[in-house]
């Protein structure tokens, strides 16, 4: 999908970006840890990250929480419903307002 506007930091459409957030904050501290001359010690196995993730389904939305992205898990949960397709337009418009204004370092 492509992006509804251009900005000065290229930014993508939100998704579920949990896992790739991740893994990028995994890659960034290896990088940090070779220019600084270490050995790169910090890794996440996919399967493990916990799965926090809004899908949109139309006028309404799905909420998924486990304690592992992929199975087994030990806990999960669905919560479907209209107040999932809200978070997840919330989200979206928070997300792209922190891009827009160069608020990178909130959560």
């Amino acid at each position: 999908m492509n992006a509804p506007w251009t900005t000065a930091n290229a930014v993508g459409v939100p998704k579920t970006g949990f896992p790739a957030e991740t893994m990028a904050h995994v890659a960034a501290e290896n990088i940090a840890a070779q220019i600084r001359g270490e050995e790169p010690t910090k890794q996440e196995n996919f399967a493990d990250i916990p799965a926090v993730c809004i899908m949109d389904a139309g006028n309404n939305g799905v909420v998924i929480l486990a304690d592992r992205m992929l199975p087994p898990r030990k806990h999960g949960v669905m919560i479907p419903g209209p107040q999932s397709h809200a978070a997840k337009i919330a989200f979206e418009k928070y997300f792209l307002w922190k891009m827009r204004h160069g608020y990178v370092k909130l959560p």
